[in-house]
């Protein structure tokens, strides 16, 4: 063990250090990125007292990933965003899509309105769209910097007709 001991010191000198466990947590959780291409991406927090949260969509090949991450710095303008925590998911239809966050909401949660669900959208009477077939749903848990998933009974997405 001790003829080891200068090479493990030279690797560890070598690792580099992280400012933040939840830094390094970012980093581990990271998707290669290589065959996917972003969907779409929304502000899941922006509270002036803590730092600003996002969600960005995207298509991996069959597969969705919602990302959950928060605002680390800015370059010039522009906000620098670390992952904190995924979801993969694969589509039951190709009419299934993600619905979500400020569209959805659950009776078990009824205070959160960072809930996203797969499910469909459907066309009502009155105009609006109203979502069916929800077959997951998560909600963004903050404090956690986690993605949480929750029972697909009570969650409801809907977009009125104008939106």
């Amino acid at each position: 063990m001790s003829r080891y001991l200068p090479a493990i010191a030279a690797l560890l000198a070598l690792t580099p250090t992280f400012a933040h466990a939840s830094e390094a947590r970012a980093k581990t959780s990271r998707l290669a990125t290589d065959n996917c291409s972003e969907i779409g991406s929304s502000m899941v927090s922006n509270a002036p007292a803590s730092p600003a949260y996002g969600a960005t969509e995207l298509q991996c090949g069959q597969q969705l990933v919602l990302r959950l991450e928060r605002e680390t710095g800015r370059v010039g303008n522009n906000p620098v965003w670390t992952p904190v925590d995924q979801i993969v998911m694969t589509k039951p239809t190709p009419r299934h899509e993600l619905l979500g966050p400020g569209y959805c909401s659950s009776s078990q949660f009824p205070d959160d309105a960072t809930i996203v669900a797969l499910g469909t959208m459907a066309e009502q009477a009155d105009g609006s769209y109203g979502s069916e077939n929800v077959v997951a749903a998560w909600r963004f848990d903050l404090k956690r910097e986690k993605m949480v998933a929750i029972p697909v009974n009570g969650v409801l997405c809907a977009v009125d007709g104008g939106d």
